[in-house]
C-alpha cells in the first residue's frame, strides 16, 4: 500500500518536474517573441526626410455610421496634421444619429453615402464611395473612434515612401478610458502575442488594422480597392494580402505611436466586439499562430497550488514582467491588471470559445446594426 503511494507521488512529482520544464521553454519563447515590443525595433532611417521631399495630397475618408460620439475628436485631431494638404471625406453611412450634422461643422466634405448594395459590407461600401471622390494622390483611410497624433502624418508618408511601399498601417495605441480596460492589459499581450506587428508578412497572413490604412492612390485603385473585399468584414487583412499578391509592398510602421483608439464604450460593446474580430481573426490564424497563442496560457497557468514551489512559481512572474514591458507600448494599462491576469486569461478564454461556436453554427455576424449572413 504504502509503496504504491509512493510510487504514485514520484509519478506526480515527474510529472510536474516535466510539466514546469515546459513551462520555462514557453516563457524563453514568450520573451523572444515579444522582445521587439520591449525593446521597439525601428528603423529610423525610414523617418528621415528626402532631399527635396514634397509632400503630396492627402485624401482622408472616414467611413461613417452612427459615430455622433466619436465623430468629433477624430475631426479635430486630423485638422491639426498641417504638416500635409489634406482634404477629409466623411462618408456618413445610413447614421441614425447626428453623425452627419456635426461633421457639417468643420471643414470637411460630408458626403451621404447610397444605399448600400445587398452583399456589401457597410464599411466597405462607405470607404468605395469616399475613394471615387478622393483627388489625393495618397489615400488615408480610418475609423471614427481614432485620434491622430501631432505630426503622425508626414511620419506615415515618410515611412510609405522611404519604403517604397504601396500600403501602410500602424499597431493601435488604446487609449482605455474605462477603469476595467486599464485591468486587461494581459488580455491584450495575448492578442498582441498571435497578431505581433513585427512578423514577416506575406500574401496568405498579413494582418493590417483598419484603423490607419494609408495607401498609395493609383495602386489602391489599380488592385480593384474596396470593390475588391466588397463582402469582406476583415476588409484590412484582406487588402493587405491584395497589395502582396499584386506585387506590392506593406509595411507596418512600429517606430512610435501615430495614433490611439478607443474601441469601445462599455463592457458589452468590448465583448460583443472581440467575440466578432476573434471569430474573424480564428479563419484568418495559421497552426502556428493558435500553437503561439497556446505558450503564454501554459507558462502561466503552470502553478501548482497544491504543492507551490519557487520553479513552478518562475515561469508565471516572467511571463507576467514580460507583459507588464509590453503592454506599456499597446496602451494606458494599469500595472495592477497583472495581479488579476488570471481574470484576462479566463475572458480571453471565454471570447474564444464563443468566437468558435458562433463560428461553428454559422451564425451571422451583427456590426453596426447589420446583420451579414454570408459575409467572409
Amino acid at each position: 500500500m504504502l509503496t504504491g503511494l509512493g510510487s504514485t507521488y514520484k509519478s506526480n512529482k515527474a510529472m510536474q518536474s516535466i510539466t514546469e520544464m515546459i513551462a520555462i521553454i514557453a516563457t524563453v519563447f514568450v520573451w523572444i517573441r515579444m522582445w521587439p515590443f520591449i525593446f521597439r525595433r525601428t528603423t529610423g532611417r525610414w523617418n528621415k526626410p528626402v532631399i527635396n521631399e514634397s509632400v503630396p495630397l492627402v485624401s482622408i475618408i472616414v467611413p461613417a455610421r452612427d459615430e455622433a460620439l466619436m465623430i468629433r475628436g477624430l475631426l479635430a485631431s486630423l485638422l491639426q496634421l498641417n504638416e500635409s494638404a489634406i482634404e477629409i471625406i466623411v462618408v456618413d453611412d445610413a447614421s441614425k444619429d447626428d453623425t452627419a450634422r456635426i461633421a457639417a461643422e468643420f471643414p470637411v466634405k460630408v458626403i451621404s453615402a447610397p444605399e448600400k448594395p445587398a452583399n456589401w459590407v457597410g464599411k466597405n461600401w462607405a470607404c468605395f464611395i469616399g475613394a471615387r471622390e478622393a483627388k489625393g494622390k495618397l489615400l488615408l483611410f480610418t475609423d471614427a473612434d481614432t485620434r491622430h497624433k501631432a505630426g503622425s502624418l508626414i511620419k506615415a508618408i515618410r515611412y510609405l515612401n522611404n519604403a517604397e511601399a504601396q500600403l501602410l498601417s500602424v499597431p493601435i495605441y488604446h487609449s482605455c478610458r474605462h477603469w476595467w480596460e486599464k485591468l486587461i492589459g494581459p488580455f491584450h499581450c495575448l492578442m498582441q502575442f498571435a497578431n505581433s506587428p513585427y512578423r514577416k508578412h506575406n500574401a496568405s497572413n498579413a494582418i493590417a488594422v483598419g484603423q490607419y490604412l494609408l495607401f498609395d492612390a493609383a495602386f489602391y485603385h489599380s488592385i480593384g480597392g474596396h470593390a475588391a473585399v466588397y463582402n469582406q468584414l476583415c476588409e484590412d487583412a484582406e487588402l493587405a494580402k491584395r497589395v502582396l499578391k499584386f506585387n506590392g509592398k506593406f509595411v507596418v510602421h512600429t517606430d512610435s505611436v501615430l495614433c490611439e483608439s478607443q474601441m469601445y464604450t462599455g463592457f458589452e460593446a468590448f465583448a460583443n466586439g472581440w467575440t466578432r474580430l476573434l471569430r474573424l481573426g480564428l479563419q484568418q490564424l495559421s497552426i502556428t499562430q493558435v500553437l503561439l497563442t497556446l505558450l503564454p496560457l501554459f507558462a502561466l497557468n503552470v502553478y501548482n497550488w497544491a504543492d507551490p514551489s519557487l520553479v513552478s512559481l518562475l515561469p508565471v512572474m516572467l511571463t507576467l514582467s514580460c507583459f507588464g514591458l509590453v503592454q506599456q507600448r499597446i496602451g494606458r494599462f494599469n500595472i495592477a491588471g497583472l495581479l488579476l491576469f488570471p481574470f484576462s486569461v479566463l475572458m480571453f478564454l471565454v471570447l474564444s470559445c464563443r468566437a468558435m461556436w458562433y463560428g461553428i453554427n454559422k451564425a451571422p455576424v451583427e456590426w453596426r446594426g447589420r446583420v451579414y449572413q454570408n459575409a467572409a
